[in-house]
């Protein structure tokens, strides 16, 4: 009897182990850019407005730099993106 309920909990844990790493494959699945806006001089931009673009999505943000010209887009899906900068 030992034998047995030694395998049953084998089993459960590989299915615990299992079902957590496919859990972990379709969950999440974004990314980020992020960058600087800098002049020809190399001085930041600030309030320059950045635009990324997805066009195979029709996906489309507008953000605009902070104080020290950054600017950050989190959570994208992936794909290749465009950035474009006004």
């Amino acid at each position: 009897m030992r034998l047995k309920l030694r395998n049953v909990i084998q089993v459960l844990f590989a299915c615990f182990l299992i079902s957590g790493l496919a859990h972990a494959q379709g969950v999440g699945a974004s990314g980020d850019i992020t960058g600087t806006v800098t002049d020809p001089s190399h001085a930041v931009v600030a309030s320059a407005t950045v635009t990324v673009t997805n066009a195979e999505k029709g996906i489309r943000r507008t953000d605009l730099t902070d104080a020290l010209g950054v600017y950050r887009f989190p959570s994208l899906q992936p794909g290749p993106y465009s950035v474009t900068v006004a």
